[in-house]
């Protein structure tokens, strides 16, 4: 007899938290604004929002100067390294970068290509 009342019980208990379950709507659950980011519709609303965009763009080529200016010189022979110069500007100097090289990186270069492109596809929108 317990034993039909123990199973009874447990069929009764998944039969309510079944129920509480599919009558629950995930909706508002998942359904969450971002607290830290903007929508596209907030982004920019008129020509000065994407000119400080283009200017930010702009400020983040100066974070990439010295690896432009160095992939440049040495690899067209403008510039050579000298005894002093480390491993990696020898490396670019040899054509024979390995992938520990931070000079031969392209990820700063495609952390300013990814937003400029976005910023202009949407900036004849906005003109």
């Amino acid at each position: 007899m317990k034993k039909v009342i123990c199973i009874s019980f447990a069929k009764w208990v998944f039969v309510i938290a079944a129920i509480s379950l599919v009558s629950v709507s995930c909706k508002k659950t998942f359904d969450i604004k971002p607290e830290g980011s903007l929508t596209p519709a907030q982004t920019y609303r008129n020509v000065f929002d994407a000119d400080a965009a283009v200017i930010g763009i702009y400020g983040q080529l100066m974070g990439i100067a010295k690896q432009y200016i160095i992939l440049n010189e040495l690899r067209a022979d403008i510039m050579s390294v000298t005894n002093s110069g480390d491993q990696f500007l020898q490396q670019i100097n040899d054509h024979n970068a390995t992938v520990d090289n931070p000079y031969a990186d392209p990820r700063p270069y495609y952390k300013i290509i990814n937003p400029a492109m976005h910023k202009g596809k949407i900036a004849p929108i906005i003109i």
